[in-house]
C-alpha cells in the first residue's frame, strides 16, 4: 500500500525516521496530500532541485494569490512580513540580502561571539535545578540560540517568552500547519506589529532595507540595550539605499 506522508501524524512526530526510510526506499519523489507539495528524500534529487534555476523558493505569493475573502484579509500582514524573509526571495534580491548578512557575520565576527555565547551557556546551566531531572531541550537547547539572538539585538532575556510565542505562531503556519484549524489567525497574531502595546509600529517606508530591519527595530525600540549584549564586529545597517 502506498504511504501518505504527514509530518503532523502522531507516529511521525514521535519518530520520523521510519517514514523517511520508507520514502527513500519506496517513493523518493512523493506527493504529500497533507502538505500539498512534493517531498524529496534522496540526495541527488534534492541537490538537483536546489541548484536548478527552474525552481523558486517564493511559494508565498502563489499561495496568497489563490486565497479569497476573509482568509486573504486575515493573512495580509503575515504575507507582508514573510515576503521579506531572505529564504523566500529569488536572486537577485536573495543575493543582495545574503551579501548584507555576510558583511555582518564574517568568520572573525563569529569567532568573537565565542566568549559571550559561552556566558549565555553558563547562565542557562547555572539556572538548572540540582536535585531534579531537567528537560534539556526546553531549558537549554531552545533558549540558547534565542538568547544569543536577543543579545545581538540588544533585547533583554525577559522578552524571550513573548518572542517565542509569536515565533511559534508563525512557525506553525509555515510548517505542518494544515492540521491546525486556527492556524491563519494564530499566524496573523504572530506577525502583528503591535502586541498589546509591547511593540511600537515604525513609520511606513518604501525602502526594502528599512522594511527588512523594521521587525527588529520594532522590538528593540521598547527595550533597553542588554548590558552584556553581543555585537558582531563591524555589524551595521547598510543605509546606502535606505
Amino acid at each position: 500500500m502506498k504511504m501518505s506522508y504527514d509530518p503532523a501524524a502522531p507516529e511521525v512526530r514521535r519518530n520520523p525516521f521510519p517514514a523517511y526510510s520508507q520514502l527513500q526506499d519506496d517513493d523518493p519523489v512523493h506527493w504529500s496530500e497533507s502538505l500539498r507539495s512534493w517531498v524529496l528524500t534522496r540526495y541527488d534529487d534534492v541537490r538537483q532541485v536546489a541548484v536548478s534555476d527552474l525552481m523558486s523558493p517564493d511559494r508565498l505569493r502563489p499561495f496568497y494569490a489563490q486565497l479569497k475573502g476573509e482568509r486573504r484579509e486575515t493573512l495580509a500582514e503575515v504575507m507582508r512580513y514573510l515576503s521579506l524573509w531572505m529564504v523566500f526571495r529569488d536572486p537577485p534580491e536573495h543575493t543582495r540580502l545574503r551579501r548584507l548578512v555576510g558583511t555582518a557575520f564574517t568568520p572573525r565576527s563569529i569567532e568573537a561571539l565565542a566568549e559571550p555565547v559561552g556566558r549565555v551557556v553558563d547562565q542557562l546551566l547555572d539556572a538548572l535545578p540540582r536535585d531534579q531531572p531537567v528537560d534539556w531541550a526546553q531549558q537549554v537547547a531552545m533558549p540558547l540560540p534565542a538568547y544569543v539572538i536577543l543579545d545581538l539585538l540588544g533585547i533583554p532575556h525577559q522578552s524571550y517568552a513573548d518572542l517565542k510565542a509569536w515565533s511559534d505562531e508563525l512557525r506553525a503556519f509555515i510548517g505542518s500547519s494544515r492540521a491546525d484549524p486556527d492556524r491563519y489567525h494564530r499566524a496573523r497574531h504572530g506577525a502583528q506589529p503591535d502586541h498589546g502595546g509591547k511593540i511600537t509600529r515604525l513609520p511606513s517606508t518604501n525602502s526594502l532595507e528599512s522594511k527588512t530591519y523594521r521587525r527588529c527595530g520594532e522590538v528593540a525600540k521598547t527595550a533597553e540595550p542588554h548590558d552584556q549584549g553581543i555585537r558582531p564586529n563591524g555589524a551595521r545597517r547598510d543605509r546606502r539605499r535606505a
